[in-house]
């Protein structure tokens, strides 16, 4: 899925968010608890993620500011715990969605849903359990207030998706900015169909 060269990316770089990258989880734990909490098996692609990096710790600077904790795509890598905490979230949305008769639960936020990401509109980077063993998810960027198309499939899976951040890595349309301490692009330089993705 090139997750190594990501991740070497983010270290040549000298990008903050290499410095607080958790370590990832074995499939074994990754599986028990998404299990046990939403009751849902994840996709291959999925589970290679969370056992790539589990989230991210905090990280503050030293004059108490933020820092750019996030891939260039201004994404935050979710822990697990963290995901599963806003699928949950994200059905109960739904459920109350449908109590109040504006939407059926199902298409505000489909059962096979599972959260890898969050931007900060906030938009879920969500991949989709319903596929057989061993395949591909597709990605969707779940953002409810983004218009028609909010629950379009943005990429045919998760190995796309991050060929296409590794791409502009190498072509050097992502750069990390050392000075300013955050993610620069070259927004025009970017293809205009993978802008319209939502996911670079």
């Amino acid at each position: 899925m090139q997750l190594d060269k990501l991740d070497k990316h983010l270290h040549d770089q000298g990008a903050q968010i290499a410095d607080v990258l958790e370590p990832g989880l074995s499939e074994h734990d990754i599986d028990d608890a998404v299990m046990d909490a939403v009751g849902l098996r994840l996709p291959v692609e999925a589970r290679t993620w969370f056992s790539w990096h589990n989230g991210t710790r905090p990280l503050t600077l030293a004059d108490g500011r933020p820092g750019a904790a996030y891939l260039p795509t201004g994404f935050t890598v979710m822990s697990l715990a963290q995901a599963i905490d806003d699928c949950q979230s994200s059905r109960m949305i739904a459920r109350d969605q449908e109590s109040e008769g504006l939407y059926p639960a199902a298409e505000w936020w489909a059962p096979s849903w599972f959260p890898i990401a969050v931007g900060a509109h906030p938009a879920l980077v969500t991949v989709d359990c319903a596929v057989p063993a061993g395949e591909p998810t597709p990605i969707r960027v779940v953002e409810w207030d983004y218009g028609e198309g909010w629950d379009a499939i943005c990429a045919e899976s998760l190995t796309q998706a991050v060929g296409w951040w590794v791409g502009l890595l190498d072509r050097g349309i992502y750069r990390w900015d050392s000075v300013g301490r955050d993610w620069e692009d070259n927004w025009d330089r970017i293809p205009a169909l993978l802008r319209q993705t939502r996911l670079v």
